[in-house]
């Protein structure tokens, strides 16, 4: 679920809202759009998030007290758990997260989010890894962006047009 919704929100930045009120720490993907300089979507992204956090406190305050009890309580707690997980604690991850989701905006890797994401989880667990499958979506819209680029190969040596057969060499 956090896959799409990284991907969704790349697009759609309101989309951040669902990983930052569900899990909190994957909210450092946006800071993807703060490198990149894109601060309508930062924008976009917090009003959207504070609008729903507001209108789902007015509608149940009971339950944000316990939500933030619950995240205070499991601060102080050490980690107890079966199965393989990521032993680094959480300070460092999120801060190599946040430097990489920056850095990523700054240099327009998309790339970078789901992998900051991911690192930036509370706990990683084995099955963490499924918001990896993120990449996929995101190299592609990079490939098909690329392509239409000036200097790009397919523009440099001209496209054959779709279903045509022709070579469109007007950009050449």
């Amino acid at each position: 679920m956090l896959a799409a919704t990284i991907v969704l929100a790349i697009r759609y930045p309101a989309a951040w809202a669902f990983a930052i009120l569900t899990k909190v720490t994957p909210g450092v993907g946006l800071l993807w759009a703060v490198g990149h300089r894109d601060f309508r979507a930062v924008l976009q992204a917090t009003i959207a998030t504070g609008a729903i956090a507001a209108l789902s406190f007015v509608l149940a305050p009971d339950q944000w007290r316990a939500w933030i009890d619950l995240l205070i309580a499991d601060a102080g707690r050490p980690l107890v758990t079966l199965g393989w997980y990521l032993p680094v604690p959480l300070l460092p991850r999120v801060a190599a997260a946040a430097a990489l989701a920056l850095w990523g905006g700054w240099t327009d890797r998309r790339w970078t989010v789901p992998v900051a994401v991911t690192l930036a989880l509370p706990v990683v667990w084995l099955n963490s890894l499924a918001i990896l499958a993120a990449l996929v979506p995101l190299a592609r819209e990079r490939r098909s962006a690329t392509r239409d680029q000036p200097g790009s190969t397919a523009r440099t040596f001209g496209a054959v047009t779709a279903g045509t057969g022709s070579v469109d060499s007007t950009h050449d």
